[in-house]
């Protein structure tokens, strides 16, 4: 007898096709490939090994790269309203409060979608 709210144990990663439109991390992810068939070319492993060997490490890659690319953003957000909060204190005007207003927001935002991917997974 199954459930409809039984999910499946296994999960499937993907890549998330918007990290390609960043150059920066798409030269990291070439040079980690660059490096990795640099590293494994020799013919003590079979090719195919090596061919399905590289898609966990470049897996790897793409997991830390986005990691590290969301934490950078909950920073430089955090340090916007920390800003904005400093100045808001002394001037008090409303430009700067409705700038404040729009940082807060878009942290919450971020937040709220994060914690919404991870219940998804779980």
């Amino acid at each position: 007898m199954t459930t409809p709210l039984q999910r499946p144990k296994q999960r499937h990663w993907r890549l998330n096709e918007a990290t390609l439109v960043d150059n920066e991390m798409t030269l990291q992810i070439r040079n980690t490939l660059n490096h990795y068939f640099s590293d494994n070319e020799t013919t003590e492993v079979a090719q195919p090994m090596i061919w399905e060997a590289h898609k966990s490490s470049i897996r790897g890659t793409f997991i830390s790269l986005c990691t590290h690319h969301k934490r950078e953003k909950v920073r430089d957000l955090l340090n916007r309203i920390e800003d904005l909060t400093g100045q808001h204190k002394q001037d008090q005007t409303t430009k700067e409060y409705k700038d404040l207003l729009e940082a807060q927001r878009k942290l919450r935002t971020h937040l709220t979608q994060t914690n919404y991917l991870l219940l998804q997974k779980s």
